[in-house]
């Protein structure tokens, strides 16, 4: 704090205020001991110096724990950064989109009171966040995990954005049918074809596909441990090998010595240490080399999707899902097939497609009396 002068003048003046020589009130800013002169109006310049004080002067602490009522969405945001994201254990992509959602939230809403934030102002800010349906309803995702962790705290009684309009976006991704399935196989490659053929049958991931290893077919079975709930829903697989499983693990023994059943010859070895950092072999499929190389192919048979996206290599796994749903088996058997936890999400995969017909009695055996 600046002292002031010896004046009788300055006597019963704030802090940081003096009057000086020139008539003029003075107030020196406590963190930057710049001048700024008030007027000569001792009351307003009083007044003004009290309430300078106030925002300017260092916090007490002790003040603050009694008079405190608030917290700010900023702290909630922390909060749930430090406890809430490294219980989910998620994959590093999953926490960079969270990061960025996270980021922004804080940007626009990390100085609101989450003691006054109401489902209007979560409802307003959602619709105004960005136009697109599906981003609408992961800033709703990342708020509702944000103000859980506020419930959790005691700091609110409930979590306002459980209450706002669930953004339903309309499908924009064109389904893969099984003739086109069929015209995209006819013209991949051998390892490609393997890809593929593994996804329809086992319904997995394009990582789970690439991670697969001949170690891991044994005892009549292939093990799995998917890839994306291996840390969160601790899924564990062990596929009998039967129909056209082996039939496809028996095509990716072809010779090569490569230890994933995916592979293939590189076209060009890379330059030392010009290597991908997660390729581990050198006839080591990645899963953006499926991507990259279905894609291509999608465009090469020249299908019209029209305002829709064209499917990608992932649309696999619900064609494979819906076929299995012809062919008998019911919505808990595909769910567990594709490692969902909820139904719900199954469901969500086998939309788009045609549903299986359901056999049913019919018939009434009328008496004479009716």
């Amino acid at each position: 704090m600046c002292p002031r002068p010896r004046n009788p003048l300055n006597a019963r003046l704030p802090p940081n205020l003096s009057l000086h020589a020139t008539g003029l009130y003075r107030y020196v800013h406590p963190l930057k001991k710049t001048h700024h002169y008030l007027g000569s109006d001792r009351q307003k310049a009083i007044e003004a110096a009290l309430k300078l004080n106030a925002l300017l002067l260092p916090a007490n602490p002790l003040v603050d724990k009694i008079i405190r009522l608030e917290h700010k969405l900023s702290e909630c945001i922390e909060l749930f950064r430090r406890e809430g994201t490294p219980e989910r254990h998620w994959k590093p992509d999953t926490q960079e989109l969270y990061k960025y959602r996270l980021n922004r939230i804080n940007a626009d809403l990390g100085h609101r009171s989450v003691e006054s934030l109401t489902v209007k102002d979560c409802a307003e800010y959602l619709r105004d966040v960005t136009e697109s349906l599906r981003g609408r309803e992961q800033y709703r995702g990342a708020l509702i995990l944000v103000l859980e962790g506020a419930v959790r705290e005691g700091w609110i009684p409930h979590n306002v954005g459980k209450a706002t309009r669930v953004a339903k976006a309309e499908r924009r991704r064109a389904r893969l049918t099984l003739e086109a399935y069929r015209v995209i196989h006819g013209l991949a490659p051998t390892w490609l074809q393997n890809a593929m053929d593994l996804s329809l049958q086992t319904l997995l991931r394009r990582a789970d596909i690439c991670a697969m290893r001949f170690e891991d077919v044994r005892e009549g079975y292939l093990y799995v441990v998917p890839r994306k709930t291996e840390t969160t829903s601790y899924v564990r697989m062990k596929m009998r090998l039967e129909n056209g499983l082996q039939v496809i693990i028996d095509r990716c023994r072809d010779g090569l010595a490569s230890p994933y059943l995916v592979h293939r010859l590189p076209v060009k070895l890379p330059a030392h240490g010009k290597r991908a950092k997660a390729r581990e072999h050198h006839l080591q499929v990645l899963p953006d080399d499926i991507s990259r190389s279905f894609h291509r192919l999608v465009l090469l048979t020249g299908v019209d999707y029209g305002t829709a996206l064209p499917p990608t290599f992932h649309e696999i796994r619900s064609l494979g899902g819906s076929l299995y749903r012809e062919a008998g088996r019911t919505l808990q058997q595909v769910q567990a097939l594709m490692g969902h936890s909820s139904a719900e999400m199954t469901r969500h995969y086998l939309e788009g497609h045609d549903a299986p017909w359901v056999e049913v009695r019919a018939g009434l055996t009328l008496s004479a009396q009716t």
